[in-house]
């Protein structure tokens, strides 16, 4: 998102749950200087399981989403960020407070180092609230991108 912003008009961009690239780095790389980044991976399937990304989302809408999960590449993860600084975009970060794919506590961090301003927290949503708490999402979404 970051690279679209600094090639196109931007108005804002709204980080959900959202890894963010630091310039410079592979995310790989992050990782490792990042190690609370990321709960630790169990349970089936190398954790893409329910319990990491669906946890407070119904059983059928739960099962439903995790037969769409796909094979992703490694590469993303590997490569070297072409971002060479944050472009000057007003942004927002939306921790989901019952995420288990990304630290709560890392996004809250992340968000005030990187981009400079606090999260909004989206109480009791895991890392799909797309799912979990749809109408919730919705709002604050249109909250944040009527901020300008």
């Amino acid at each position: 998102m970051p690279l679209v912003a600094e090639a196109r008009p931007t108005r804002r961009m709204i980080f959900l749950s959202a890894l963010l690239p630091q310039p410079g780095v592979s995310e790989m790389q992050q990782r490792v200087a990042e190690p609370d980044k990321l709960p630790p991976f169990v349970g089936e399937n190398n954790g893409l399981n329910r319990d990491r990304f669906y946890n407070n989302c119904s059983v059928e809408d739960a099962e439903w989403a995790l037969r769409q999960l796909r094979y992703q590449s490694r590469h993303p993860f590997e490569e070297v960020t072409p971002l060479q600084a944050w472009p000057r975009v007003p942004s927002s970060f939306i921790v989901c407070t019952e995420d288990h794919a990304i630290s709560p506590a890392w996004g809250r961090l992340a968000a005030w180092e990187r981009l400079g301003v606090a999260a909004y927290e989206l109480q009791g949503s895991d890392h799909s609230p797309m799912l979990s708490r749809p109408e919730e999402l919705a709002q604050v979404l249109v909250t944040l991108s009527e901020l300008g």
